[in-house]
């Protein structure tokens, strides 16, 4: 029985933990890859990522979404 209320504390604990990230005001996205996500031939040198995430948090969007661009140059 102990190991039975120990499973649904933990499984209780996992979807609280779950449903805190889902309403967060932001989002995070990761993007990877290569000289063209990092902003290689873009005349801002930001490549795609920037203008995604401009598109993305335009003044209408309920919620803001941040990248990290992760690309590698060369």
């Amino acid at each position: 029985m102990k190991k039975i209320v120990g499973l649904f504390v933990i499984v209780l604990v996992i979807c609280f933990a779950a449903y805190k990230f889902q309403a967060s005001e932001s989002e995070d996205v990761m993007a990877f890859g290569d000289s063209l996500t990092y902003g290689k031939g873009d005349k801002d040198g930001e490549g795609y990522v920037e203008g995604l995430e401009d598109e993305l948090n335009n003044p209408d969007s309920e919620k803001k979404v941040r990248f990290g661009n992760y690309g590698i140059k060369g």
